[in-house]
């Protein structure tokens, strides 16, 4: 029984520190793409890179959202969403697993000049 209440904390800590990095990856799209140099890459790597590397660049998903119904979606006011899904496999339960998804959705701050940005919707 110890051993399942350590796995269960290890799996809180696990989806906490992925929410950590999907929150921080959004916030920099937000505030930081204004020089049209933003890319899906560098998001996702700040994903991976804020996580401490728990999650890899293929479970990152990152897109921009037209809010304001003006055609683009890189405008201010539109928004950032990051996303990820990825598997957490316990470690004191053998052949069990839970899926770790965190999402966060953030307003752009500055209008971002980079073109071709991914559409999609919100989480």
């Amino acid at each position: 029984m110890i051993f399942v209440c350590i796995d269960c904390g290890l799996a809180m800590y696990y989806y906490v520190t992925v929410a950590n990095g999907v929150r921080e990856a959004a916030r920099y799209g937000a505030v930081n793409c204004g020089t049209g140099a933003c890319t899906v890459t560098l998001v996702r790597d700040r994903a991976v890179e804020r996580s401490g590397n728990l999650i890899g660049t293929g479970d990152v998903s990152a897109r921009w959202v037209d809010r304001d119904s003006l055609g683009s979606n890189s405008t201010r006011g539109d928004s950032i969403v990051v996303s990820v899904s990825h598997p957490y496999n316990f470690l004191f339960v053998p052949g069990a697993s839970i899926t770790v998804q965190a999402c966060a959705d953030m307003r752009l701050e500055q209008m971002d000049m980079t073109t071709g940005l991914p559409s999609g919707s919100g989480c």
